[in-house]
C-alpha cells in the first residue's frame, strides 16, 4: 500500500474489522484474515512479518490461551517455507484476493505449532514426574520444605529458557517461605550435594550436572 495516507487508512480499517464486536465472524478466521491483510498493507520497511505474528498472537491469547498464542510462532518456525509460500500464492493476480486457501493453511500452521508444543509439554511433564519421584524417594531429603525447594529447581531445570539457575528471591516468592529459611535449606542441600551454587551475589542455584540423569 502507498502513499502513507493510504497505509494509515487501511490500518484503521483493519483495526475496526478486528475489534468489531457486532461482526459474528469466527475469531480464528478474523485472526487469519487480519494476519494476511496486515502484511498486504506492509506498513513498515522491515519487520512486518514479526509484527503481524505478534498482533495475531495477542488476539489468540485474548480469545483462547497463552499456549495457543505461542503456538503460532512455533508453527511458523516449523512450517516456515510453506507459511511464506501461502502469501505469495494469495498475492497472485489469478487468486483475485480469494482467502480460503490462505485461511486453511494459516490454521494448519497454528495446529502444527500446537501439536509440537503439546508434545514438548507432555515430555516435560513426564520428566518432572520422574524427577519428583527421585527426590521423593531420596533418603537425603528429610523434610517437606527441602522437597519443595528441590522440586522448584527441577522445574527450573526443565523449563528455564536460559538455564542460568534460580535466585533465592524467586524461590521465596514461589513457596512463601522466609528468606532465612530458604537460604538455610539451600545451604543444607548444597552440603548434601543435592544442589549447586553457581553465583554468590545474588545467590543462584542449579541442580548438579547429571543429577536427574543418574
Amino acid at each position: 500500500m502507498y502513499p502513507e495516507s493510504n497505509i494509515i487508512g487501511k490500518i484503521e480499517d483493519l483495526i475496526e474489522f478486528m475489534n468489531d464486536k457486532d461482526n459474528e465472524l469466527n475469531s480464528l478466521l478474523k485472526v487469519a484474515i487480519g494476519n494476511y491483510y496486515f502484511k498486504y498493507i506492509h506498513p513498515f520497511y522491515d519487520g512486518n512479518g514479526r509484527t503481524g505474528r505478534f498482533i495475531s498472537s495477542l488476539y489468540l491469547r485474548k480469545d483462547f490461551s497463552e499456549i495457543t498464542a505461542l503456538s503460532l510462532s512455533r508453527g511458523c518456525n516449523i512450517n516456515r517455507t510453506n507459511y511464506l509460500k501461502i502469501f505469495d500464492i494469495t498475492n497472485k493476480i489469478i487468486s483475485r484476493g480469494e482467502l480460503n486457501y490462505f485461511v486453511d493453511e494459516f490454521l494448519y500452521t497454528l495446529i502444527i505449532g500446537q501439536r509440537d508444543l503439546l508434545t514438548g509439554l507432555n515430555e516435560k511433564i513426564e520428566l518432572m514426574d520422574m524427577g519428583y519421584k527421585k527426590i521423593k524417594n531420596s533418603t537425603s531429603i528429610e523434610r517437606e520444605d527441602e522437597l519443595n525447594i528441590m522440586f522448584i529447581l527441577i522445574q527450573d531445570h526443565y523449563f528455564s529458557l536460559d538455564a542460568n539457575g534460580i535466585i533465592v528471591k524467586d524461590i521465596v516468592d514461589l513457596l512463601g517461605y522466609s528468606d532465612v529459611t530458604v537460604r538455610r535449606k539451600l545451604k543444607l542441600l548444597e552440603n548434601k550435594g543435592l544442589v549447586k551454587r553457581i553465583k554468590r551475589n545474588p545467590l543462584v542455584y542449579v541442580l548438579p550436572d547429571g543429577y536427574l540423569e543418574n
